[in-house]
């Protein structure tokens, strides 16, 4: 993906937080194979819905956006975010292949809790 498709996902105000919502963008819709402009979108496709439920909770719980930062991120409310996180974290506990994407993507974008890398 080009650069100037990272430029639409951007969050007004948000400059540092910008570079790591578009690592974890990119990155989960690497992981899960599709583009990121489709899983931004409003589809309730189960697997763009797993996605977003993924990037959602890695923005969330590794970058210390706010529920509403991460809402707007994805043009939803902060309610949305809410569950989209709990389902992230009960959806993790059922299905193995979903938790393995979720173990590679940490991997992959080095998340520890408390420490931020952009590389």
């Amino acid at each position: 993906m080009g650069k100037s498709t990272l430029t639409y996902y951007v969050i007004p105000g948000l400059k540092l937080k910008k570079v790591r919502f578009q690592r974890v963008i990119m990155a989960v819709a690497e992981s899960f194979d599709i583009s990121p402009r489709l899983m931004m979108s409003k589809s309730r496709q189960r697997e763009l819905v797993l996605a977003r439920n993924m990037c959602m909770y890695v923005m969330k719980t590794y970058f210390n956006m706010t529920l509403k930062e991460v809402g707007l991120a994805f043009n939803r409310d902060h309610t949305t975010a809410i569950h989209a996180i709990r389902m992230f974290k009960q959806d993790r506990e059922v299905n193995e292949h979903y938790q393995k994407i979720y173990d590679e993507l940490k991997q992959k974008l080095e998340l520890r809790k408390g420490i931020e890398l952009i590389k």
